[in-house]
């Protein structure tokens, strides 16, 4: 209803409830996964290895962990099944499907073998991106709307792309490494030597390390046309090219629409000028 509403393309109608849906999920669960880290006094992204300092097998998980893991494993489960039936189909639909088992597989077994810290941290250098990536598609859906082009949600579109680019790199490339990596892999066999699930655990984290740098080649190849003039605006590069014609043909012939819109109006606005003008000339000429 809220699509047909704002009048958005038939195209966009499909994807603009999922990209809202999202960009409204990550950002709560995100700030909640910040109060755990950063405020609820565990002191886990400056000091990582306090992720396994006080670790003892079936010890008690506390509650502010058991929400936020209630919140991301629904979400999760739910985002295997809505990827394989309800979404839009992308080039990297079956990179999705991996990514949620291995995000599913990492919540149940550091759930149940007392890991819950690490995966928190996780969390944090994850969905801060989400945030971004879904609020400027939001943007971008906005921008053709009643056969009209709005030039501010493109301007809001690309700008939040390039701040979604830049946070993958930091919180993604950069902070995931260092945090996450370095923690369960170096750390946890000096922490905890005969800590369960150790390789598994690694394991999956650096497959999820793999997808990162995965996706960033597609947020490259965004960039890079951008930067040599081969696109003109920033789209999404995992469309399936059919979409990304629909898409161009969409946008060319609403900005045709407008422009001719314009030209109407100039016209008609000159018209109006000139028999004005006789007018006016043939009032002195009696006089």
């Amino acid at each position: 209803p809220l699509a047909d509403y704002l009048q958005l393309t038939k195209l966009n109608q499909r994807k603009f409830p999922e990209s809202l849906w999202k960009f409204v999920f990550y950002l709560a669960s995100w700030a909640y996964c910040y109060h755990i880290v950063m405020e609820a006094g565990y002191n886990i992204v400056d000091e990582p290895s306090n992720c396994f300092k006080d670790f003892k097998r079936g010890m008690d998980v506390p509650t502010d962990f058991k929400i936020l893991y209630l919140i991301q494993g629904s979400f999760y489960v739910h985002s295997f099944y809505a990827t394989l039936f309800m979404d839009e189909r992308r080039k990297d639909t079956w990179v999705m499907l991996l990514h949620h088992a291995v995000a599913d597989s990492l919540l149940f077994f550091s759930y149940s073998v007392r890991y819950y810290k690490i995966a928190a941290l996780v969390i944090f250098t994850h969905d801060i991106t989400d945030i971004c990536l879904e609020f400027a598609k939001v943007a971008h859906y906005l921008k053709f709307r009643g056969g009209k082009s709005y030039q501010f949600f493109d301007i809001v579109s690309s700008v939040f792309f390039l701040v979604f680019s830049f946070i993958w790199m930091v919180f993604r490339l950069y902070l995931y490494p260092i945090k996450v990596l370095y923690t369960a892999g170096h750390l946890a066999a000096y922490i905890i030597p005969d800590g369960p699930f150790y390789y598994s655990l690694n394991s999956l984290l650096w497959i999820l390390f793999g997808m990162n740098i995965y996706w960033f080649g597609f947020i490259s190849t965004s960039l890079i046309k951008i930067a040599f003039g081969l696109e003109k605006e920033i789209r999404d590069s995992r469309e399936d090219e059919e979409e990304e014609i629909v898409d161009r043909k969409i946008t060319k012939e609403t900005r045709q629409i407008s422009a001719n819109h314009v030209e109407s109006n100039s016209g008609t606005a000159n018209h109006s000028d000139t028999k004005s003008t006789t007018a006016k000339n043939d009032v002195r000429r009696r006089h």
